[in-house]
């Protein structure tokens, strides 16, 4: 630096250092040297040049660093060695050595090695990742894309645990790629498929429902599949109920208990997959007593037939009428008389046509 004085200058610093050479080609490095003043250093060799190669200093660098290039001769295969200075402009440093280690030919990049791994559903499940070094050096494994329908546990490493997403199994894949100390090697693809467990089983769900004596109750009845959508499950009676009426299509079902049972009522059922059945399950059902309502009187809704009559001729009349359904059981009467004259009355049978002379 202008005007600084070897007083207050401070003396360059070349450490020693170790390079490794591969095969023939020329290859460059930095020199390990620093100067707390920012001087520019400058560099000049005090050993003899070698038979093995040669050192050549480049621009390539803002000071103080400092750059070299190798020349390797192809003849030797042999490590080779630099003893240097550097200097600021008023103080040299010590001399440092610069060491060669010659490796052996050119390093080979490695090779990563497409697989396919399988798992089992459900279950996470232990992948070796397969990569090969001609030099046999140690490499990194690193995950360049992860898989979609589960997560990898380390995030690198050749020792990985896949844990599949929760749901149906899918195939999945993820990629990988490795390194050496020089290079890195292709990209590979690891495919995961999964080993298909035995057809289970499905399972008939037991099932408790309340009622009222007389009135309908819908309802499900349930199964379940670890193999299949339960939507796709079948559903078979095996027992009736003995103290009312089942009707539908499973799994919607209606129960409609006797108007004059009170008790508990039950009936079983199966599911099956197509494949298997399973265990019967029970149904039980609680019949409690009916449900109390205040009586309205049945309203004859409708007449047909020919109403104005000669004397002595036959005609056929049709009523329909309607009720509320109580008292339980329901149960019509059906009572007939003539507004000319009273005393004429005929009963008949519910919801019947009835033929009257009048």
């Amino acid at each position: 630096m202008p005007g600084e004085s070897l007083a207050t200058n401070t003396p360059a610093v070349a450490w020693d250092q170790e390079v490794d050479r591969w095969g023939d080609a020329p290859f460059s490095f930095r020199l390990e040297v620093s100067d707390v003043d920012g001087d520019e250093l400058d560099y000049f060799q005090v050993s003899e040049n070698q038979p093995y190669g040669s050192f050549i200093k480049t621009n390539n660098l803002e000071p103080p660093n400092i750059e070299l290039i190798y020349f390797p001769n192809s003849h030797y295969k042999e490590s080779d060695y630099l003893e240097y200075k550097v200097f600021d402009g008023l103080k040299e440093s010590r001399i440092a050595t610069v060491i060669v280690n010659y490796k052996g030919p050119d390093n080979q990049p490695p090779e990563a090695f497409n697989q396919t791994v399988i798992g089992v559903e459900g279950e996470p499940f232990s992948i070796t990742l397969n990569a090969y070094d001609p030099e046999n050096n140690i490499l990194t494994y690193n995950i360049v894309q992860d898989p979609e329908h589960g997560t990898l546990f380390p995030a690198f490493g050749k020792n990985l645990t896949y844990t599949p997403n929760v749901g149906l199994p899918q195939q999945d894949t993820f990629k990988f790629q490795v390194s050496d100390i020089q290079n890195q090697s292709n990209v590979a693809t690891v495919y995961i498929e999964y080993e298909s467990l035995p057809n289970q089983a499905p399972t008939a769900t037991p099932k408790e429902i309340t009622v009222n004596a007389g009135e309908p109750h819908s309802f499900q009845i349930e199964g379940s599949d670890v193999d299949d959508d339960p939507e796709e499950l079948t559903y078979i009676l095996t027992t009736w109920p003995q103290h009312g009426q089942l009707e539908g299509t499973g799994p919607e079902l209606t129960y409609t208990a006797q108007v004059t049972y009170e008790g508990e009522d039950q009936f079983k059922f199966r599911v099956t997959d197509g494949r298997k059945v399973s265990e019967e399950a029970l149904v039980t059902i609680d019949v409690l007593p009916p449900i109390v309502r205040p009586n309205e009187p049945p309203e004859v809704v409708e007449i047909t037939g020919k109403l104005n009559i000669f004397i002595n001729e036959v005609t056929t009349l049709t009523v329909v009428s309607q009720d509320d359904g109580y008292p339980l059981p329901p149960q019509l009467t059906y009572r007939w008389w003539s507004n000319t004259n009273p005393e004429l009355v005929h009963f008949g049978q519910p919801h019947a046509a009835e033929t009257t002379v009048y």
